[in-house]
């Protein structure tokens, strides 16, 4: 039923009708057209129970009615009620009702019996029956009709999963074949109320099709590419969604959505120089502290350290919110501050915040991770190394943390502990993406110790295996625009100068 009959003084004036027989606690006689009209009404408002209530006195009145008996079981198959319906459909032949008892049995074989091949057969039957239909009711197109169609078999089968599940797979399927079937989207309401489908159940890689189709009709479509970006940035198109939110700042440059979609790719992409202004601009509009930790990171990344801790502070108190709602979301959160504030020698400040995480979760491997690093900067050699310890015990990737908690020994000055660790993740590490940065991290402990022979030989290695950590690793030591690959040749030629 329309949406517009909804609205028409005809419809206002049945349903004024039945609800002040209801209000009254009498009942009025309806048609049963009008009986279904009304329950249509309610449950398309979101109210089920008034629906089934209005098709039940409907039935009442008119007992023999095919056409209410199945919109009561539509009803029913919506409220997840299947048995029930299924006994109402079993009683009803194939086209009652047009053709929606066939559907209503289609619906039932996915949902109730968990059959998905079945069910897909008899809804390809149903799709099939229902262009007949409308090609003998003298209709000239039945493209409209079909896309409607295809909704409502979709629909089915996000709404009905067994166990309030569904297979993306076969959902995805049947979006792919409206996309190919209808090309080119953007010409007929139901492509986008299909977008808005997608959309709410995050189907993000069919919100790319689907929006890139709408787009290429209609390029100022509104929130158009805004709605792009947000998907491809989601499925970690980072640079396609770049793109989208330029475009979409084109058409409006206030477009705040728009905005910190950008800057949130620019963060996860490491470029915190270009995130830097888009978040600056939008904590400016909006002071939303849920901004503040990307935001402080982008500061780090540019040494405004002073600016950071303030940022750093109001994550902190944005955590806060979190902690009672999001345990989870809360430790994630406090870890982040807590490593923020170790970088900005914000130690206080990263005592502070990693002890309440560890109030919380006291084997969360982050935070004694970041303890552990605290207690070394305060030279507490023999806590750090027990925090050190049970972080890598908590950890689920041992070798990646053991390597971690190496290379923090070796940075503060802990270079032989550092370097028995290492021996150990070697020992342990089957996979070559860990055993091929050992040697870096070798190089750079034996650097520290001054035993030039072993580092020289760790460093010609690494130069083959780990070239570009080897950068970070030795910051200050060779030239800046010295490529890594050649810091071995560049310190044996070189050799008085970096030692």
């Amino acid at each position: 039923m329309s949406n517009d009959y909804y609205k028409s003084d005809e419809f206002k004036s049945i349903l004024n009708k039945y609800e002040a027989s209801r209000e009254q606690g009498e009942s009025c006689y309806l048609d049963a057209e009008e009986f279904a009209d009304v329950s249509d009404f309610y449950l398309n408002s979101g109210k089920a129970a008034e629906a089934l209530e209005a098709v039940n006195n409907g039935i009442v009145q008119h007992p023999e009615n095919d056409m209410l008996k199945s919109v009561k079981s539509g009803i029913l198959i919506f409220m997840h009620r299947y048995a029930e319906a299924r006994e109402i459909v079993n009683t009803l032949a194939d086209d009652a009702n047009g053709n929606d008892v066939f559907y209503q049995k289609a619906q039932l074989v996915y949902a109730y019996d968990d059959d998905v091949v079945t069910a897909e057969e008899m809804f390809r039957e149903w799709i099939s029956l229902e262009e007949k239909e409308e090609i003998a009711n003298g209709g000239t197109s039945t493209d409209g009709y079909m896309r409607e169609s295809y909704i409502h078999v979709i629909t089915s089968f996000i709404e009905l999963g067994p166990n309030n599940q569904y297979d993306e797979e076969v959902v995805k399927r049947w979006i792919e074949e409206y996309i190919v079937t209808f090309d080119p989207l953007g010409n007929d309401s139901v492509d986008f109320l299909l977008g808005d489908i997608v959309r709410e159940e995050m189907l993000n890689d069919m919100v790319v099709k689907i929006y890139t189709k709408l787009l290429e009709v209609d390029p100022y479509m509104q929130n158009g590419w805004t709605v792009l970006a947000m998907a491809q940035s989601a499925i970690g198109r980072y640079t396609e969604a770049v793109e989208s939110c330029d475009f979409a700042l084109a058409i409006s440059a206030t477009d705040w959505e728009a905005k910190l979609t950008k800057a949130y790719c620019y963060y996860t992409m490491g470029e915190l120089g270009l995130a830097l202004p888009l978040f600056e601009e939008s904590m400016d509009k909006f002071k939303d502290y849920s901004l503040s930790l990307p935001y402080a990171y982008c500061l780090i990344s540019m040494d405004r350290y002073e600016e950071a801790m303030i940022q750093l502070g109001n994550a902190y108190e944005y955590a806060q919110t979190l902690k009672d709602v999001d345990v989870e979301q809360y430790v994630a959160l406090m870890c982040d501050i807590g490593e923020g504030g170790v970088m900005c020698n914000g130690f206080s400040f990263g005592n502070k915040v990693i002890d309440e995480v560890l109030q919380c979760a006291p084997d969360e491997s982050r935070a004694l991770f970041t303890k552990g690093t605290l207690c070394v900067v305060d030279n507490q050699m023999e806590a750090a190394m027990s925090y050190y310890m049970r972080s890598l015990d908590m950890s689920n990737d041992k070798i990646s943390q053991g390597l971690n908690i190496a290379m923090h020994l070796i940075l503060n000055g802990s270079e032989e502990n550092g370097l028995l660790l290492i021996d150990e993740c070697e020992k342990a590490s089957n996979s070559g993406k860990f055993r091929d940065i050992i040697p870096g991290c070798r190089a750079l402990a034996y650097y520290k110790l001054k035993r030039y022979d072993e580092f020289l030989d760790n460093l010609k290695l690494a130069c083959v295996t780990c070239p570009s950590m080897l950068k970070s690793f030795f910051t200050g030591i060779f030239p800046k625009d010295l490529e890594p690959e050649k810091y071995y040749s560049y310190f044996v030629n070189h050799p008085l100068e970096n030692m």
